[in-house]
């Protein structure tokens, strides 16, 4: 038989070419039939043919071209007799009353009509507007109280006695730079801007100069970059104050290196505890980048499917860390293949939701639970996932088993499917080990931040710019989840950093 590789005139090549066009279609098709017999012979389900990928292919293409990028599923008409009053209700709820706004200072103010207007006589009766007593109209009213810029000339006194070499000179205003120009409060508000929210140094800027302050990009950061040195003791020791923690969350996501020769990608990796996060960015996305993130942490570690995470694992004493998987990116995966078979995924994406309804009713874990009451609430964890979760678990896994023969590897739901069994142990560690979620998605809410600024503001142009990132990310998201006001706390932390150098303060201090 010639072989293609062989032919060198170019018209006996064409023809070749032509024949395998022709060819490749029919065999194909007889492929496809072939596959369907036999899955007709064995009683398998209907299994998926190249005709089904390239269905696929076309309807990926208009979903991401056209489609919601939400996660959230339509109601189902039958939900009512599935869902708990309580969800039901939440989910047809389409709108809300005014909000409670129990952290705003209040302030009345009383609005009366002009002394002309309390001269009128009426046309009907004749006599004169009197004020009814106890009889008012009231109202709520949100305002705002904007941003204020002032130059204050601070005067410090100075005293002494006979002696020309013995002065004591009045305490001045603390500020980010002995001496400098501008004060803490600036420096703080500055930070605030850009890591809390996302603006980028040219749009803070543009704000401070409409508010009539003149000032350089590089002058907000120096003043952002001093209050982080004044910060660096305390990001450290969130650190091992997150890890501390029975259980943690990782995970990583890009971080742009704009260093004038190009854009690097470097990596941004978060572990986050209950009521902490700790925040490093990285030139690699590597075991090693794993390790000094979750350094000697012993406990419950909840992941996406990423091999670091496993390679990390190989080289720290076994059973010191339990790894468990996360369902949510689990249930992602069915979600991309289900606009193509909808059949095939609404199987596994109601036993994925069932999981997540029966999680919903067990108990959570209080923060500083003594011993006591951490036992039981952690057995009625572990009670219930026996119960309810295995069932709907070992259905699951059988529909796997069952399924698998029948699709084609290559197709969305091949891919879902041994995404699911690759992380199999991993996934149904929640069974056995009460403390462990079933996802992942704290971690993901906490890197959201990130992923907002570095769409904002592009990432860093230094280590020395990425080192503050993380400081400040670190800080602001501990204190949000410590429900401690982020600003207040930064501000706060720095003072008592410039009085007392290398002073920790972690979000928690504040409560106590």
């Amino acid at each position: 038989m010639l072989r293609v590789s062989d032919i060198r005139d170019f018209e006996v090549l064409k023809q070749a070419a032509l024949l395998l066009e022709s060819a490749v279609p029919k065999l194909q098709n007889e492929v496809d039939r072939l596959r369907l017999e036999n899955a007709r012979l064995k009683g398998l389900a209907t299994p998926v043919t190249q005709m089904n990928l390239l269905q696929e292919e076309l309807a990926k293409l208009k979903a991401t071209h056209f489609g919601p990028s939400s996660e959230k599923r339509p109601i189902p008409k039958d939900a009512d007799s599935e869902m708990s009053p309580e969800d039901v209700q939440a989910a047809k709820k389409t709108g809300h009353g005014p909000t409670e706004q129990p952290n705003l200072p209040i302030e009345t103010t009383i609005w009366d009509i002009t002394e002309e207007e309390k001269q009128q006589i009426c046309e009907d009766c004749g006599k004169p507007l009197f004020e009814k007593t106890g009889l008012v109209q009231e109202s709520e009213m949100i305002n705002v109280v904007g941003v204020e810029f002032k130059l204050e000339k601070v005067t410090q006194k100075i005293y002494g006695c006979g002696c020309p070499d013995k002065l004591v000179t009045a305490p001045g205003p603390e500020r980010v730079v002995p001496g400098g120009r501008y004060s803490l409060e600036f420096g703080v508000f500055a930070a605030e801007q850009k890591y809390l929210d996302h603006m980028p140094l040219a749009r803070i800027q543009r704000m401070m100069e409409r508010k009539g302050l003149k000032i350089e990009r590089s002058t907000i950061f120096d003043q952002i970059f001093g209050v982080s040195n004044l910060l660096k003791p305390t990001w450290k020791a969130l650190h091992p104050y997150t890890l501390d923690a029975d259980w943690v969350h990782c995970d990583e996501t890009r971080w742009p290196m704009l260093d004038g020769k190009g854009v690097a990608k470097w990596w941004v990796w978060c572990v986050a505890s209950t009521d902490s996060v700790f925040y490093t960015i990285q030139r690699h996305r590597n075991a090693k980048a794993a390790k000094e993130l979750l350094g000697n942490f012993n406990g419950v570690m909840i992941s996406d499917g990423y091999k670091a995470y496993d390679s990390f694992l190989k080289d720290i004493p076994a059973g010191q860390v339990i790894h468990a998987h996360c369902w949510a990116h689990v249930r992602r995966k069915f979600l991309e293949a289900e606009q193509s078979y909808p059949d095939q995924t609404e199987m596994p994406l109601r036993c994925i939701n069932e999981l997540f309804s029966i999680e919903r009713k067990i108990p959570k874990l209080p923060p500083n639970a003594n011993l006591s009451e951490k036992r039981r609430v952690l057995t009625a964890r572990l009670m219930t996932r026996e119960q309810e979760s295995r069932p709907v678990i070992d259905e699951l896994r059988q529909w796997a088993y069952d399924t698998l023969p029948t699709v084609l590897p290559s197709s969305t739901i091949g891919k879902a499917i041994n995404y699911m069994m690759k992380l199999w142990e991993g996934l149904t560690i929640f069974l056995t080990e009460p403390r462990a979620p079933i996802d992942n998605n704290h971690a993901e809410r906490e890197i959201r931040g990130v992923v907002i600024g570095r769409k904002n503001h592009y990432g860093s142009k230094s280590k020395r710019g990425t080192e503050v990132a993380a400081i400040f990310y670190t800080l602001f998201e501990s204190a949000k989840l410590a429900g401690v006001d982020p600003a207040a706390y930064v501000l706060e932390a720095a003072r008592r950093a410039i009085r007392k150098p290398g002073t920790v303060t972690l979000p928690q201090d504040l409560l106590t």
